[in-house]
């Protein structure tokens, strides 16, 4: 039996959300941010958003740790130490590690290296048997990489980056670095950067008043929802509100991105609708890119996702009608498992988070679909950016499901055996 603890979410406790929360999805006594101009957003969780102009502010003064240098791959040099490998920039002789999205990048640029063999050669060595949670080797005695393996690891590298009959070592490129040592990406010379700060004033200016949430952003990459205020949109459930999930990178971790989704106000979780609900701006980072036809894009695609976000909330509330009968709950957190490709550790942040919706909802509310819903968008919150996305993702994936699409889910899931319930999320039991 796995207990669920009283766990923290924004400015309030679940046991705080539960006595502020009556039957039916109502809020009661949870005080709104109506006279801020956000009459579905809990005034509490307002105050750790930030305005657009304060967001730019922050973007401004994080971009300030970045240098850009542009040369070819003659200019560097890559160099071993006892715990990693780093790469010398020749003109300066300052060195830079680079982040696993960088050393991904120079597998693409040189001929013949492997991302598999790269990983490999700088994690732990692994067990050949012994599994952790994620079904991955755990690390054997005295299996923590030394300076020989990361000697390996530089020479592999030379061979297949720093060759002149493999890869053109005078041809410009962009490799971005921030002034903390790290080399953040090494980009071609036709790949164009579209400013963070650009997109961000952009959005402002498309959806004034609105309010930065969920901001995981940093120097490279744009991770964070727009809460669309009341003079945009004013839903009339009292719990969801209306967002846009909004992305970009300036070093190819995603593109510039806007899609609908919709948020609930008691734990300011996130679903983003199915992309059939809607056209995603999805724009690639290649070639020339005309600034103000593209701000003209965004804005065609923003204001053709707002009148969406009311059939998404509808979506949503539909769920409740979507029972879970005889089927028990362990069996559809497995089936969840399957669908959605989960591994251990996020099966179990699901069935934490459905325990939560349980214990705030109740038994006939929250052993719905509307119940697991809430389960995989609380998850997403515990994890690292592009999962926290994709779990969103994967709840307006949910929300799309109609009752023929749920009842085949259900059937599915009461056809598991054991073995195979055991297989894909363990232990876990609901309390």
């Amino acid at each position: 039996m796995v207990n669920v603890a009283e766990n923290t979410i924004g400015a309030q406790t679940i046991a705080q959300e539960r006595d502020s929360y009556a039957g039916d999805s109502v809020l009661q006594n949870l005080t709104m941010g109506k006279g801020q101009g956000f009459s579905k957003v809990a005034a509490d969780w307002l105050k750790q958003c930030m305005t657009f102009d304060q967001a730019i502010d922050k973007m401004v003064n994080e971009q300030k740790t970045i240098e850009d240098i542009r040369c070819g791959l003659a200019n560097w040099d890559v160099i071993a130490h006892n715990d990693r490998i780093a790469f010398r920039y020749l003109p300066t002789s300052r060195e830079y590690t680079p982040t696993d999205h960088c050393l991904n990048l120079i597998c693409s640029v040189g001929r013949g290296l492997s991302t598999w063999a790269v990983r490999s050669l700088r994690g732990p060595i692994g067990h050949p048997t012994k599994k952790n949670a994620d079904g991955e080797p755990t690390t054997v005695a005295g299996g923590e990489r030394g300076i020989s393996d990361f000697e390996v690891l530089r020479d592999y590298i030379k061979i297949h980056l720093f060759n002149a009959n493999r890869v053109n070592q005078d041809k410009s490129r962009l490799f971005r670095t921030w002034d903390d040592g790290t080399l953040r990406a090494i980009l071609s010379e036709q790949y164009q950067i579209i400013n963070n700060v650009w997109c961000l004033e952009t959005f402002k200016d498309i959806l004034p008043g609105g309010m930065v949430s969920h901001w995981r952003g940093n120097a490279d990459t744009i991770y964070g929802n727009i809460l669309i205020p009341d003079t945009i949109r004013q839903e009339n459930d009292s719990d969801f509100g209306g967002m846009l999930s909004i992305g970009n990178s300036e070093i190819g971790v995603r593109r510039i991105s806007s899609l609908p989704s919709v948020f609930r106000a008691i734990c300011q979780n996130g679903c983003i609708y199915d992309q059939q609900f809607g056209e995603g701006l999805r724009k690639v980072h290649r070639g020339h890119i005309e600034l103000v036809s593209l701000k003209a894009n965004i804005r065609q695609t923003i204001e053709s996702q707002i009148p969406l976000l009311p059939q998404g909330i509808e979506r949503v509330l539909g769920l409740r009608a979507y029972g879970c009968g005889d089927t028990p709950l362990r069996n559809l957190i497995a089936q969840t498992t399957i669908d959605y490709k989960l591994s251990k550790n996020q099966a179990t942040a699901v069935f934490n988070g459905w325990n939560k919706e349980l214990s705030l909802l109740g038994v006939n509310e929250g052993r719905t679909a509307y119940g697991l819903l809430g389960g995989i968008t609380r998850a997403g919150q515990t994890f690292n950016n592009d999962q926290w996305v994709n779990f969103d993702i994967m709840g307006g994936t949910l929300a799309s499901t109609d009752r023929n699409g749920w009842d085949k889910f259900r059937n599915r899931a009461g056809n598991l055996t054991d073995k195979q319930i055991e297989n894909h999320i363990g232990e876990l039991v609901f309390a």
